[in-house]
């Protein structure tokens, strides 16, 4: 079954999806090293890591929002 990876926002305390689906196995076969995600709750970025994150059910998971283009003119 597959789930999204999820982790909290340091400033809002939201649970937030990283945009990561995997299955247990491969959740725990995820690198210790640090990430980065854009956080939907606060706008920043913040770094994460396997040990602050668990999985969620696809269902319930809220995927982070796509980057935004910038505007030039």
């Amino acid at each position: 079954m597959e789930c999204m990876v999820m982790t909290r926002c340091p400033s809002t305390g939201q649970e937030i999806a990283t945009g990561i689906a995997c299955d247990w196995v491969t959740f725990n076969d995820l690198s210790a090293a640090p990430k980065t995600i854009r956080c939907p709750s606060c706008r920043g970025e913040h770094p994460w890591t396997v040990d602050e994150s668990w999985l969620a059910p696809m269902a319930t998971a809220m995927l982070p929002e796509p980057p935004r283009k910038r505007q030039f003119g």
